[in-house]
């Protein structure tokens, strides 16, 4: 009977131990992710696959804002570090544009918060041979091409040089909320500048890479200077 007894009061600890488990799980679990304010579209590309072609497209453009991050962050809505969680590719005006979900880890200018996951669209990413065609009519500059290497072909446009967005890449955000005048939903951001797009290096280090006509220059922060600027 104390054999039974003492069984009887393990296993109600051990129970107990389980149920305060499940409960910090579910409290971490609600903690990391706050709302979820994604959106989905219908027409969307995940990319070449490994036997497409890829024609590589530098996008040379000059950057309204310059590298200034005073004056990036002065005109963004929003401010955020996040992590890169889900990418596709879409096209408006037959242009390339990358639609990344981006989870919150830090929020330091607007009305988002960490834990939020949002979707961005930044300049730039893959399109096939065949819809740039067939929405600007220009055929004729890829004469050379024949009809089943334009179908195999993907374009791969580049902002300025600029890499295009991975998964699980450490971010930090200028964003513009996107309004009817844009061709993005609502409800969705945008990018505000390619050279406010900053990189979080192993050191905490906030990199900024900037690109002027293709030449890269590179710029480091601390933490406390990315804040000084934020206004």
């Amino acid at each position: 009977m104390k054999r039974v007894f003492v069984k009887l009061i393990i296993l109600i600890v051990f129970a107990i131990f389980l149920s305060g488990c499940s409960e910090k799980s579910a409290m971490k679990s609600n903690k990391t992710i706050i709302r979820d304010l994604t959106v989905e579209l219908k027409d969307t590309y995940k990319g070449p696959n490994i036997e497409n072609k890829i024609q590589e497209v530098n996008s040379i453009s000059d950057s309204y804002f310059g590298h200034d991050l005073n004056i990036i962050f002065e005109q963004s809505d929003e401010i955020v570090r996040g992590i890169v969680k889900n990418i596709e590719y879409v096209s408006f005006t037959g242009l390339p544009w990358t639609k990344a979900d981006i989870q919150i880890t830090e929020s330091y200018k607007g009305i988002l918060k960490e834990g939020d996951i949002i979707t961005i669209f930044t300049y730039g990413g893959y399109i096939k041979l065949e819809d740039h065609i067939k929405y600007f009519d220009d055929g004729f500059r890829f004469s050379s091409i024949i009809e089943s290497d334009i179908k195999n072909t993907v374009l791969m446009e580049k902002h300025n040089g600029k890499p295009l967005l991975k998964l699980d890449d450490d971010l930090f955000f200028p964003l513009v909320k996107n309004s009817s005048e844009r061709p993005f939903p609502l409800g969705t951001y945008e990018n505000l500048s390619v050279a406010g797009m900053l990189y979080i290096d192993k050191n905490g280090k906030f990199i900024q890479d900037y690109y002027d006509e293709g030449k890269k220059s590179t710029n480091v922060f601390t933490i406390d200077e990315v804040k000084s600027k934020v206004k």
